[in-house]
């Protein structure tokens, strides 16, 4: 059944519901994001033998994007390079406690909105001691961010220190958990 534009602004104006398109029809989906619209920080905190915290990004540009699965990261040491660190697959179930947006089920990262990804790093035995940087890959292949692996909790953010050598001989880990977009209550 098709509905000319005359009939839908009459329907309107009468004040009865306009017919909605299908979803098929609905607008596309945002491209998914790039590197060059993002910008990336971290924040970190000490736990019991490991550093936990979040890789954040926030849409920098003025369109909307997607980011949807996990960013592959490594973690550098200005004098040494990229640290032996093998990644694991974070959790998943990170609770966003306002609940999920339709933004947040499909990835949409808004102008201005941030998402997450949660980290854990544990069983550093190298010789790394200075700061750190998170290099994050975004999925698909979009793109390198990079940023100081940073530690909250003080008026100043300052440098991670490594995690403790809890397993000498034992690999250092470090959890990588999917993007979650931070709903826009939760938004500063």
């Amino acid at each position: 059944m098709k509905v000319s534009l005359a009939v839908l602004v009459t329907i309107a104006a009468m004040g009865a519901a306009v017919p909605r398109a299908p979803a098929a029809l609905a607008a596309q989906p945002p491209d998914p994001c790039i590197a060059s619209a993002l910008a990336l920080s971290t924040s970190m905190q000490g736990a019991a033998g490991s550093r936990e915290g979040f890789a954040i990004v926030r849409n920098t540009s003025s369109k909307a994007c997607r980011l949807n699965g996990r960013p592959a990261v490594t973690i550098a040491d200005k004098t040494l390079g990229n640290l032996h660190v093998h990644i694991v697959a974070g959790p998943t179930n990170v609770l966003d406690p306002k609940g999920a947006g339709s933004d947040r089920r499909l990835g949409i990262l808004r102008p201005g909105r941030r998402a997450f990804s949660a980290l854990r790093w544990g069983n550093y035995c190298g010789k790394a001691k200075g700061s750190f940087t998170l290099v994050a890959t975004l999925p698909n292949g979009r793109g390198k961010l990079s940023a100081p692996l940073l530690s909250v909790g003080s008026s100043k953010p300052l440098p991670v220190s490594a995690p403790p050598c809890n397993g000498p001989g034992q690999p250092s880990d470090l959890d990588v958990g999917p993007f979650v977009i931070v709903s826009q209550s939760l938004q500063p």
